[in-house]
Formats: structure tokens, sequence, C-alpha cells
């Protein structure tokens, strides 16, 4: 973790939780279904997620994607990078599952946040402590 300063820091906790309801998942099971092909690539008009592009999220980002997080996707939102309101679509690249304390705490705490073409994600709280998230892994895992 980074400070403003680029030096290394210590960073505070993440903020407590916020009073809200319990998020509704998206899935019964918690157990994804493979999502329908080229789902990753279609962009949607509605601010919703259609089922099959909630389906590829949850199955593409297996957890919370806030650091430290680790709550299975099916109990998260689907929550969008760029805001829908500010011109972000409802496609794949610009959705993730978000837990709904942790999605809140982006949406209206000050976060921000940086995704980058290989799926590598920083976050910035307001203080300015930055915290780097890898993608999950996806794929058959090979050991050497």
């Amino acid at each position: 973790m980074t400070n403003p300063a680029g030096s290394t820091a210590t960073a505070p906790s993440p903020p407590p939780p916020h009073a809200a309801s319990p998020p509704t998942p998206l899935c019964a099971d918690c157990s994804p279904t493979p999502p329908p092909e080229k789902s990753s690539r279609i962009r949607h008009t509605t601010y919703a997620p259609p089922a099959a592009l909630a389906a590829f999220v949850i199955a593409r980002d297996i957890t919370c994607r806030f650091p430290t997080c680790t709550r299975p996707s099916c109990e998260a939102d689907i929550d969008h990078k760029i805001p829908y309101h500010d011109g972000g679509t409802t496609g794949a690249a610009n959705t993730w599952a978000l837990h709904r304390t942790h999605h809140l705490d982006r949406t209206h705490h000050g976060h921000t946040i940086h995704t980058g073409p290989d799926g590598h994600t920083s976050w910035t709280t307001p203080a300015g402590f930055t915290y780097p998230i890898d993608p999950e892994a996806v794929g058959p895992m090979h050991t050497t």
C-alpha cells in the first residue's frame, strides 16, 4: 500500500460498515453457472444488468472486489465502475461485484478506483491511501 507521497504506509482499516439492508443474493446457491457465449462483450441500455450479465459477473469475480473482502460474489450488488448516470455502460467491462456496504462506500464516500486492461485494480481512499488488488484467477491453476 502506498500513501499519496508514494511511500509505504500503514493505512487505517477500511471504513466501518454502514447501516444498510442485507444484499439480495443474485444466485440462490452461490454456484455460478457458465455465462452465455459473448456475454462479456455485450453492452445494455438499461441500468439494471440482465440476468445473463449478472451471472457472468458473478462467475468472473468470485468474491466482492473491495480490498480484503472475501464475501462471495453471489451475495453482492452488480456495481457500475463508471457510474451509469455519468455515461458508464451496463456491460461486463464496466460492472463488478461489490458487497452492499462496499458498494455504498465507493458510491457515497469518495473512494476512487482505477482498473487496468489486465484486471488489476487500485482503490484510493478519501484520505489518499491506495490499495492494489489483483483479479481473481480464472481457469486451470498450474503448479510447478
